[in-house]
């Protein structure tokens, strides 16, 4: 099975070189959240837009790799779970190998329980049936938080902005 590319986001030291290596993950700026400040509201969502990434994507904290990963929902489905052939990879033992999918239908991304033991939650609430999915969601899986991101390309997002008035 073919892994998709995912973006990860590090916490860097100022003076510390921002060019990545081949092969080496992605290093953003320094304004960047560390993993314990991107737990707290907003940081994930945060996390993501500053990934420039554009689409619907997920972004968690990596506790293994101590980093943010930004990862785009690009195919049909995006599998969650501890197995190593999920999508989004998460090593905790609260977490089902095949925990959630979020499948992306002609109506947009929708978050299923893929009969897991511990449950999906979405916003707090723990779901029983496919779910919609929208900008700045929270994904609960076992002790993980993830959240989701609809991100337009820059040309839209300038476009969505409210004009500006010049005096």
């Amino acid at each position: 099975m073919m892994r998709r590319p995912v973006l990860t986001l590090r916490p860097t030291l100022p003076g510390a070189p921002e060019a990545p290596t081949v092969g080496s993950p992605v290093v953003v700026a320094p304004t960047v959240l560390a993993p314990p400040a991107a737990r707290a509201g907003g940081g994930l969502l945060e996390a993501a837009q500053r990934s420039g990434l554009t689409g619907d994507c997920l972004s968690y904290v990596d506790d293994v790799e101590n980093a943010v990963v930004v990862v785009p929902l690009a195919g049909e489905w995006t599998r969650i779970g501890r197995g190593l052939s999920a999508d989004v990879h998460l090593e905790d033992s609260t977490v089902s190998r095949r925990h959630a999918l979020i499948v992306n239908g002609e109506d947009g991304p929708r978050l299923l329980d893929d009969r897991s033991l511990n449950g999906v939650f979405l916003n707090g609430v723990r779901i029983s049936s496919p779910r919609a999915l929208s900008h700045g969601d929270e994904i609960r899986i076992g002790r993980h938080a993830l959240c989701f991101a609809r991100l337009a390309p820059a040309l839209e997002a300038a476009a969505q902005q409210p004009p500006l008035l010049v005096a």
